[in-house]
């Protein structure tokens, strides 16, 4: 599948975010696709890409005002973080994320990194648990399938340790994902580009 996300995606955001701190300023409506997917918003800061939010939806909903909706929730309600302040905008960079191609992995390893995102589901004790990580997020922490496992365990809130017990218990889904970036420069270089937007 072609990637479907694209740099306008990415000035929505920019454009969403701004718009919430400067409510005079409306964003310009999108011209991109309204085609239903699922997406996650990220946003980083500075050289070193601190992640600063990244919530998403499973659900395939309408994109203009999904992505209007998860622009803001990622940058001012993801709990892992305090909300992104208008002095942090020149510093930082939004992805998107469309997921598409789901699809059941037979066991705890069957996925490729660098190609899939990972939906973890496991039953343990009575208790439930559920993570994801996107393509990227292995091959950026230059984990292995094990460390990954571990690491979205973790993340799911299992106390617990990756061996044959729990690698039997889980359950993977695995998609793919077409992403666009932009940093906050990009941003403005493309709105002159695109005055339109």
């Amino acid at each position: 599948m072609a990637n479907p996300a694209t740099p306008e995606m990415c000035a929505f955001c920019f454009d969403t975010l701004l718009a919430h701190f400067n409510p005079s300023a409306a964003p310009p409506t999108p011209t991109f696709t309204n085609d239903a997917f699922p997406i996650f918003v990220t946003w980083t800061k500075g050289p070193s890409s601190q992640l600063r939010g990244c919530i998403g939806n499973f659900e395939p909903r309408p994109l203009h005002r999904q992505l209007a909706e998860y622009a803001l929730v990622s940058s001012l309600r993801d709990t892992r973080f305090r909300p992104i302040s208008p002095s942090e905008v020149p510093q930082l960079q939004v992805g998107v994320s469309l997921l598409h191609t789901f699809e059941p992995g037979h066991k705890w390893d069957d996925w490729e990194i660098g190609k899939h995102g990972i939906l973890l589901t496991m039953e343990m004790d009575g208790e439930q648990y559920r993570a994801t990580y996107l393509p990227e997020v292995a091959s950026e922490q230059e984990w292995d399938i094990p460390e990954a496992i571990t690491s979205l365990l973790r993340k799911a809130g299992y106390p617990g340790v990756l061996n044959e017990r729990t690698k039997a218990a889980i359950q993977i889904e695995r998609y793919q994902s077409g992403k666009a970036h932009m940093s906050h420069a990009e941003y403005l270089a493309w709105k002159q580009q695109h005055p339109a937007h």
